[in-house]
């Protein structure tokens, strides 16, 4: 030991082989070496204190410590002790015995749960490994059923493609038709006016035709009349004609030239008479020709008036909604419509969502050439149609529809499709068909 701090071993050549107090320790325990024993190692201090103390229990301690009774005297204390730690220990184990034989059993239940588990596990795994197997089945089937369907749908895309050139065409020709009837609108117009004139043309001309009517009807009153008297005038004379043939016998020779004077004379006016007849005849037989060839006139004028003023009245309507529709998308499908969605708000506390529509005042088309395409391929059907969140609104709706259309007999019911309500929007952007087409989806905003 090195100045009470530090420990140093050296070996038989004077070189440290250890400095820590763990070997030092080992070498005495090995060798069996009691530093702490006076009999063995006398140190000074204990050497003097033995030396010059004259007490016995000094002394018999020094004995206890050389003879290490000291040492076991301690140990048995502490076995004593120890003995009774384990005692109660083992007393109180006694106590606890039933309690971990009931553990004991529940562990066993446990573990036969464990191993139940453990089976239901590999039970599991197992049909886990089938349930993939049958899942990659059912892909596969999916797969080779979503092939087909592909084949199926580039056949209808191909058909589509052929339909959208068809389209394509109609709606040229649309805009061709449309252009020609705003031509023909404009025409349309600027006849009108002229319309207007000629009608009063025709009613000034009605007029004058009716008076040419009641004049006539006049003159063949009074045609009538003069027939009718010339008949009664003829009738005598033929009465008096024949009056004087009976007594032309009774008359002298004088008598009888005179008589036949009169009675050539008589039958000239005779002839006169039926001559003027024959003439006023004619002449009611003309003014009743000419009488209905006017009314025919008259009746063609009144029922092209008629088709004229209808013409403009629908050009009219359809010019208000065009210029309308630029700043209410409701008004493209005509009054009706805007009727029905204004009842709907005001009995929206009817509705548990309010319904959306009509589904067309929702699109917005990018370039307005495809309007016509779009209808077509949408089907106006559809685009007057609503969207409705349940059965019950729909009923609601249903039922709003029958009173507003009593207001506009012909009116066909507009479709609902019956869907509950997400609150969010769908991206369709990456569903979209890969097409050097325009596709109705890419047309629309």
């Amino acid at each position: 030991k090195d100045g009470g701090s530090s420990y140093k071993l050296k070996s038989s050549s004077g070189h440290i082989v250890a400095t820590g107090k763990e070997e030092v320790t080992r070498i005495l325990d090995h060798f069996n070496i009691q530093v702490d024993n006076p009999v063995s190692m006398l140190s000074q201090d204990t050497s003097r204190n033995f030396l010059h103390s004259n007490n016995p229990s000094a002394k018999y301690k020094l004995f206890m410590r050389g003879t290490h009774l000291e040492q076991i005297a301690h140990d048995y204390a502490s076995a004593e002790e120890k003995q009774k730690l384990m005692q109660e220990e083992i007393k109180r184990k006694k106590s606890m015995l039933p309690l971990l034989q009931s553990r004991a059993k529940e562990l066993e239940e446990e573990v036969q749960d464990i191993e139940r588990l453990q089976n239901l596990e590999q039970k599991l795994q197992t049909l886990s490994k089938e349930l993939a197997w049958s899942v990659v089945r059912q892909m596969e089937q999916r797969a080779i059923d979503a092939g087909k369907v592909l084949q199926v749908e580039k056949t209808k895309l191909k058909k589509s493609e052929e339909k959208m050139v068809r389209l394509k065409g109609i709606q040229e020709k649309k805009k061709k038709d449309k252009e020609e009837a705003m031509v023909l609108l404009q025409e349309g117009n600027e006849e009108a006016g002229n319309i207007e004139k000629h009608k009063d043309e025709l009613q000034a001309k009605k007029r004058a035709i009716e008076k040419e009517i009641r004049e006539a009807k006049g003159k063949i009153m009074n045609i009538n009349r003069n027939m009718e008297a010339v008949r009664k005038e003829k009738k005598a004379f033929e009465d008096k004609l024949e009056e004087i043939r009976n007594q032309s016998h009774r008359d002298v020779a004088g008598e009888r030239e005179a008589h036949t004077k009169e009675i050539e004379r008589l039958q000239q006016q005779l002839k006169e008479l039926e001559n003027k007849l024959t003439t006023a005849s004619k002449d009611k037989m003309n003014k009743e020709t000419e009488l209905k060839a006017v009314s025919e006139d008259l009746r063609r004028n009144s029922i092209d008036m008629e088709q004229t003023q209808s013409q403009i009245k629908e050009c009219d309507d359809l010019l208000r909604r065009l210029s309308s529709s630029k700043n209410n998308a409701l008004s493209g499908f005509g009054r009706w419509m805007i009727d029905l969605v204004n009842t709907i708000n005001k009995q929206q506390h009817q509705f548990r969502c309010l319904p959306k529509g009509p589904i067309g005042s929702f699109i917005k088309v990018k370039d307005q050439k495809w309007c016509n395409a779009i209808e077509v391929a949408i089907g106006f059907g559809n685009l007057s149609g609503f969207l409705i969140d349940n059965h019950q609104d729909e009923r609601v709706f249903k039922s709003i529809v029958n009173q507003v259309l009593r207001n506009y007999p012909g009116k066909s019911h507009p479709s609902c499709i019956t869907s509950r309500f997400e609150g969010r929007l769908y991206n369709v952007g990456r569903n979209l068909p890969h097409s050097s087409y325009p596709t109705i989806m890419s047309m629309i905003e």
